[in-house]
């Protein structure tokens, strides 16, 4: 596990030796990428280059045990770790150096907006939302949805400078995060509403005042 000091000390979790690297991920919205894509975002070549970097994945869906099969396959046992269903994450992401995100498809992956809170560097595919929360080359790196060298790559070069990963972790605290509060999405949905009945209105040649 990795010895580097948590979010409440205020500094990165980033080390001039890396310790551990995890994987948190929520139940996937389509058939788990991992299973294709193992060998080639955490391919054994990053397993061997760093010898002490642990997989953590943690979530439940239906690929689970073709994920476990997959580990296994690639001689990753004990390297790549299925964390199961877990009501603890925050302590997972505690002691985590990096965040990555796999998914092809979601709306606002929370799981993003959870590491840049706990003030972990990201790795995450371009979809939609995630630009809302990572900035390329300031809190993370971003990879086309499938493209799984890219996402190697990217990994391994946190992995490889982790000055870039503290530049990562401190700009995560310098994010104004008071729109995914639940106030502030609260005043959205209702400014969205009422946008929403002034058109109906308008269109009916009425306005709020009739």
């Amino acid at each position: 596990m990795p010895e580097g000091e948590d979010r409440k000390s205020g500094s990165p979790r980033c080390h001039s030796k890396w310790n551990g690297s995890y994987e948190i991920f929520q139940r996937p919205k389509e058939k788990d990428p991992l299973v294709g894509g193992l060998r080639r975002a955490w391919h054994p070549e990053v397993a061997k280059e760093f010898p002490d970097i642990v997989l953590a994945i943690a979530g439940e869906g239906p690929d689970q045990g073709r994920i476990a099969d997959r580990i296994r396959e690639l001689g990753l046992s004990g390297r790549a770790i299925l964390a199961g269903f877990r009501k603890d994450i925050e302590r997972l992401m505690a002691v985590a150096d990096v965040g990555i995100l796999t998914s092809r498809r979601e709306g606002l992956p929370r799981v993003v907006i959870q590491y840049a809170l706990m003030g972990l560097p990201i790795v995450a595919t371009d979809i939609p939302g995630a630009r809302e929360i990572v900035t390329p080359g300031v809190n993370g790196f971003l990879a086309p949805p499938g493209d799984w060298t890219a996402m190697r790559e990217s990994l391994t070069r946190l992995l490889r400078e982790p000055e870039i990963c503290r530049r990562f972790a401190m700009a995560q605290g310098r994010l104004d995060f008071s729109n995914w509060s639940i106030e502030g999405m609260n005043k959205q949905l209702d400014l969205l509403y009422e946008t929403l009945r002034q058109n109906k209105l308008n269109r009916r040649g009425l306005n709020s005042s009739n």
